[in-house]
């Protein structure tokens, strides 16, 4: 019995001793894993303090170099036409409208170049100061470093492209008109213009388009046609008026015509009562497709572009080609913001220590490198020799490759 008590003592104590060691072992790997996670919190918080004075930096830099790029854009505009606009006596509201919406159709233009310049510039001052140096050194990779200047890119890309499509093709017909005063009507008003549906197979011919009252058409005819183009209706107005998104003929005249061309009778459709106006439902045309068959490109967002495209499905090859070239530069260029970034990170690093000087003409190069290929990517895409969405990306999809590769070596 005594021996038992004994060997009994020794399990208890063996029991406390293994215990203890347990709580001595809990308590070190808790007390290491709060100071662990003390310390990546701090540096957690060091990173966002990091990025944080990167993108204060950069975007700083950016709009000291759009607004410089605005400024000269506006003082050569000023050389240009200045005459012509006083000549037409302006208001100073309207003068200095002129000028705001000179901006938007050439954001385009100006944010990749001046995220270029903007883009260099900083990581050259964090180079010369040493501070890139330090920031890597404490453990801050290039990947981490590079964020804070694609999101500005990214946000000026995106910018640029919602610019584009809603503010830029109204400016730049505001001041085709604006500059167009004191010349006359004669410019805004058309005769004898002809639009072709090929989704609907239906031929307009309009005696007269006025662009002021784009809602009313003069002396309209339209001829609807069978899937093998033979005539199946043809319908005279004096007067066609767009109202509440419907097509209004004016006292029109009716005229069916069979397979073989020939004049037959067929249903007439009867005037709203009190008035000789015919609601003719079935026309999906509107008054912005006649008007896009006239004005340019740069006035039209890609979706009215597009509708084009479904509207005329007869284009020829050459034509169809050449425009889809020129939507695809217009969807690629607001991207170039974001591309000419990329390019510019690991050029930055690499070229910290050249002067000033030498960096301005480095930016230079690039943006008339960036504007070569794009005029490469035109010339090869109007002459068919390359698909046209390869014309319109050429140039951003060069810069793109050269940059991903850029930023792998210095990784």
């Amino acid at each position: 019995m005594h021996g038992f008590n004994e060997g009994g003592g020794d399990c208890q104590a063996l029991w406390r001793q293994n215990c203890t060691s347990l709580v001595r072992f809990l308590v070190r790997n808790l007390y290491f894993e709060s100071i662990c996670d003390k310390e990546l919190l701090q540096l957690e918080e060091e990173m966002k303090l990091i990025q944080k004075y990167l993108l204060r930096e950069h975007v700083l830099m950016l709009l000291y170099c759009l607004g410089a790029m605005a400024m000269i854009l506006v003082i050569y505009d000023l050389f240009d036409h200045l005459s012509a606009i006083l000549s037409q006596k302006p208001t100073l509201i309207a003068l200095l409208m002129y000028y705001v919406f000179l901006l938007a159709p050439s954001l385009e233009i100006l944010s990749p170049a001046a995220l270029l310049l903007a883009t260099l510039y900083t990581i050259w001052q964090f180079s010369r100061r040493n501070e890139l140096i330090a920031m890597r050194a404490g453990g801050v990779g290039v990947y981490r470093l590079m964020v804070p200047f694609l999101a500005v890119g990214l946000a000026m890309s995106l910018f640029t492209t919602m610019v584009k499509e809603t503010v830029a093709p109204r400016a730049s017909q505001w001041m085709a008109e604006f500059s167009s005063k004191g010349k006359g009507e004669e410019g805004r008003v058309y005769f004898n213009l002809p639009h072709y549906n090929g989704d609907g197979r239906r031929q307009w011919m309009v005696g007269k388009l006025d662009l002021n009252e784009m809602q009313t058409l003069h002396d309209v005819q339209v001829t609807c046609e069978r899937e093998d183009g033979s005539r199946m209706l043809r319908i005279n107005s004096p007067q066609a008026s767009w109202l509440d998104g419907q097509w209004w003929f004016s006292d029109p005249e009716f005229m069916h015509y069979d397979t073989k061309d020939n004049p037959t009778q067929g249903d007439q459709p009867v005037a709203t009562p009190g008035c000789d106006l015919v609601q003719l439902s079935f026309l999906d045309e509107r008054p912005s497709d006649f008007v896009n068959e006239l004005i340019s490109w740069d006035f039209l967002s890609t979706r009215a572009i597009l509708r084009y495209f479904k509207r005329h499905p007869q284009l020829s090859k050459r034509d169809r080609a050449q425009k889809l070239l020129l939507l695809h530069q217009r969807v690629a260029l607001p991207w170039a913001s974001l591309v000419v970034t990329l390019f510019a990170i690991p050029a930055g690093m690499k070229g910290g220590r050249k002067s000033p000087v030498v960096g301005i003409l480095a930016t230079i190069g690039c943006f008339f490198g960036y504007w070569s290929l794009f005029q490469i990517g035109t010339f090869l895409g109007m002459r068919q020799l390359v698909w046209p969405w390869l014309g319109g990306w050429m140039a951003n999809a060069v810069f793109l490759v050269t940059g991903v590769v850029m930023v792998l070596r210095v990784e």
